[in-house]
């Protein structure tokens, strides 16, 4: 399976720590995000890996160059003008091919069971897989912006973004950052323009009645959206980070 790490958002909540350098290149336990989720798609078996980047980009480039995991394939999609999450997929499309790939949101750390959500992926014969959590089981920092609501199958109903919220979360899924689609999504994607898997792709492809799931199984997903998380995540790796 091929794979691609969302890594071009400019990091506004970040500004802080991010003058200088893209999110996914700040630290956890020593080592830059990326870096982690690298070493996490290799230990899952995937070696092909695009990463976007816009903000910095030159620092991503050469991240992957030089410091990117023996045996990996790494390739770099640049973006001009942000393209969103989905737009950004949608502009890598030749690196993904013409099977199911993932889609890790490059700021977050997870251990999710990729086989797992492939499988389900497969069977359910799903046109978008996304990765989901109980806030109330799992181990996360604090962002819980996707809502996700299912039937008894993994079925998704309905999906709502809430970027930046903290509080209580209405239902029991929350989005972790990580999907499997099939090709057919790039129909739905259009070209060159800003697109969001949250906001644009999703709600459209629940309005068509399109075949869409969910599945959990992580034990912790740790993002780094805003300061206060990235504190967060730094202090509950400790207890899980071990990639290599």
């Amino acid at each position: 399976m091929n794979a691609m790490i969302l890594a071009a958002g400019r990091s506004e909540r970040m500004r802080r720590y991010c003058a200088q350098k893209p999110k996914v290149l700040l630290p956890v336990l020593g080592k830059p995000i990326l870096e982690w989720n690298l070493q996490y798609l290799k230990r899952h078996g995937i070696r092909n890996v695009v990463v976007n980047g816009h903000y910095h980009a030159g620092q991503v480039r050469r991240f992957l160059k030089t410091c990117g995991p023996a045996g990996m394939t790494l390739n770099f999609s640049y973006e001009p003008t942000l393209l969103g999450t989905a737009g950004g997929v949608k502009n890598a499309q030749r690196y993904l091919g013409q099977k199911p790939f993932l889609v890790l949101y490059g700021d977050n750390l997870t251990d999710f069971p990729i086989v797992a959500l492939a499988r389900q992926h497969r069977r359910r014969r799903a046109l978008v897989t996304i990765g989901v959590f109980n806030p109330a089981k799992t181990r996360h920092s604090g962002i819980l912006a996707g809502h996700v609501r299912t039937d008894r199958a993994g079925r998704v109903l309905k999906f709502v973004e809430r970027r930046g919220y903290h509080g209580r979360v209405s239902g029991q899924w929350v989005n972790a950052g990580i999907l499997i689609a099939s090709p057919e999504i790039f129909k739905w994607i259009p070209k060159k323009t800003p697109y969001d898997f949250a906001r644009n792709l999703f709600p459209a492809l629940l309005a068509a009645r399109r075949n869409m799931r969910a599945v959990a199984g992580a034990r912790f997903v740790l993002a780094s959206d805003t300061p206060q998380a990235w504190q967060r995540t730094k202090k509950i790796a400790k207890e899980y980070l071990n990639y290599e």
